[in-house]
């Protein structure tokens, strides 16, 4: 078996936020959690242009395809993590084994596209992979509500009909009956049947509108840590 490419084709997620840069979208690959972090000890981040039109998107794709065929060809050692496209530039996020490999492959590319505005900065670690790519939990959770409507909406619901969304809570069965009340004043009601010595499955009956939703998934998370026990997300069946 050859060398995995340095950048992954599958496992890929996205988010977006307003920040201080404006609209910034970040694409990040969820195969990140299980990497060995010491394999790869160095991060770079390559900066090219991205504007809002289809042709400048598309010339920054073909940018990153070039970079990436190359560093797999001279079999350097690092993975594409993640992109972060704002302010007309895209920035592609490489975690690194050795600057010795990566270095001269990146000046080569650089040389064969001197008349664009490129940049490249390096850093050492992970932590600009952790603060600036990888989701933190409240967006983890967003990604994962909407992940879970977008997949009943494909199967058949109807996200403007009422369904009931199963929210499942793990831990001691005292610390868990403790939760019963306080989701109950919010309007949920147990599931009848599935709830075990460290399961509590309550329900709440509402549309599939995604912030609605991640609004109680935030406040369920809150009030499982509040009580000790983890909340374990969500789910339920089709309504056509």
């Amino acid at each position: 078996m050859g060398k995995p490419s340095v950048a992954p084709r599958e496992g890929w997620d996205q988010y977006s936020y307003r920040g201080p840069e404006g609209l910034v979208v970040v694409s990040y690959w969820t195969g990140a959690a299980q990497a060995v972090r010491g394999n790869y000890p160095h991060c770079a981040r390559v900066i090219t242009p991205c504007g809002e039109d289809k042709a400048s998107a598309g010339k920054s794709w073909e940018l990153e395809e070039q970079l990436t065929a190359l560093l797999d060809y001279h079999q350097v050692e690092c993975v594409l993590v993640g992109t972060l496209r704002h302010s007309g530039t895209r920035e592609l996020v490489f975690q690194v084994s050795d600057w010795a490999t990566f270095r001269p492959v990146v000046g080569k590319w650089f040389r064969g596209n001197m008349a664009l505005e490129l940049d490249v900065t390096e850093h050492d670690g992970w932590e600009f992979f952790d603060a600036h790519v990888w989701p933190d939990d409240d967006t983890a959770q967003y990604i994962a509500d909407r992940n879970t409507i977008e997949a009943l909406v494909k199967n058949g619901s109807d996200p403007k009909k009422p369904h009931d969304l199963e929210f499942t809570f793990l831990g001691p069965r005292d610390l868990l009956e403790t939760l019963r009340p306080v989701l109950a004043a919010r309007g949920y009601r147990p599931l009848e049947g599935t709830s075990s010595k460290d399961c509590l499955v309550m329900v709440r009956t509402m549309p599939l509108d995604l912030d609605a939703v991640f609004a109680e998934s935030k406040a369920n998370s809150f009030a499982a840590r509040n009580a000790g026990v983890d909340f374990d997300g969500w789910g339920c069946t089709v309504v056509n």
